[in-house]
C-alpha cells in the first residue's frame, strides 16, 4: 500500500466510523483532553510521519494533522485490520519533534 493509499484508507475508516480505540488511546483522550471531533479534523489533513509495517498489532503508521483550532495531533493507527485500531494519540512533544511531521535527530 502506497503512502497515499494509506492516508486514503485511514480517512475512509474515520469517515465511516469504522475504528476503535485501544485502551491506551482511550485513556489519552481523557488525559489529554482530545475530542473525537479533533481527531476527525486532524485525519482530514493528515500526512504520514512514520511507517511501522511490522507492528505486532498489524501494519500501522503514525500520522500528523491539525484540528480546526490548529492543534497538532499525532495518531498511530493500523492500516490492515477490517476495523481500524487507533493505538495511541497525542500532541507531539517539541522536545521530540521539530515540527509535527519532523522528528528531532537523536
Amino acid at each position: 500500500m502506497s503512502p497515499a493509499e494509506k492516508i486514503a484508507f485511514i480517512q475512509a475508516q474515520f469517515a465511516a466510523d469504522n475504528y476503535e480505540y485501544s485502551g491506551h488511546a482511550d485513556r489519552n483522550l481523557d488525559k489529554r483532553g482530545i475530542t473525537d471531533a479533533e481527531i476527525l479534523e486532524a485525519a482530514t489533513n493528515a500526512q504520514i510521519v512514520e511507517d511501522y509495517p511490522n507492528d505486532p498489532r498489524g501494519a500501522s503508521c503514525l500520522i500528523a494533522g491539525y484540528s480546526n483550532k490548529s492543534r497538532p495531533l499525532h495518531i498511530l493507527c493500523t492500516v490492515t485490520r477490517p476495523k481500524m485500531l487507533v493505538i495511541t494519540l497525542y500532541e507531539p512533544d517539541p522536545a521530540e519533534f521539530i515540527t509535527p511531521t519532523q522528528r528531532r535527530q537523536q
